[in-house]
């Protein structure tokens, strides 16, 4: 096997230090061997006019044969906040809540209420739970 060429997907990918980057997303290694930091940077839909949507990061702690997970919004006008866990056994069960900047909540009204289930201005997402 030869394996994949992020060209063939539209992505580049170089590397500095403790980070891979990938188009607009970076994989940074944090203090332990078990934790990493991933970036979305930029990120948009075809769903909606907003572009972009933000940027996020999402922090992955290993804890033998799980990980925590938990996603936060570093910038942009679609707010998301998560957490939950992986496991092997039960796969990914996670809870996070969207909303938008006031400026934006009637250009991402269709957006949120396709991602989950809507809770006054907020938008819950549910994953495996």
């Amino acid at each position: 096997m030869d394996g994949i060429d992020p060209s063939e997907f539209g992505l580049s990918v170089s590397t500095e230090a403790d980070e891979t980057h990938v188009s607009n997303v970076i994989v940074g290694r944090m203090s332990g061997a078990n934790a990493a930091d991933i970036e979305l940077r930029n990120m948009a839909s075809a769903l909606t006019p907003v572009n972009p949507l933000g940027s996020y990061r999402i922090g992955v702690l290993g804890e033998g044969a799980s990980a925590k997970l938990d996603i936060t919004t570093l910038s942009g006008p679609l707010l998301l906040n998560g957490d939950g866990t992986w496991s092997a056994r039960s796969g990914v069960r996670f809870t996070a809540y969207a909303s938008a900047e006031e400026s934006e909540q009637r250009r991402l009204r269709t957006l949120l209420g396709l991602i989950g289930r809507r809770q006054g201005d907020k938008t819950l997402i549910k994953i495996g739970a």
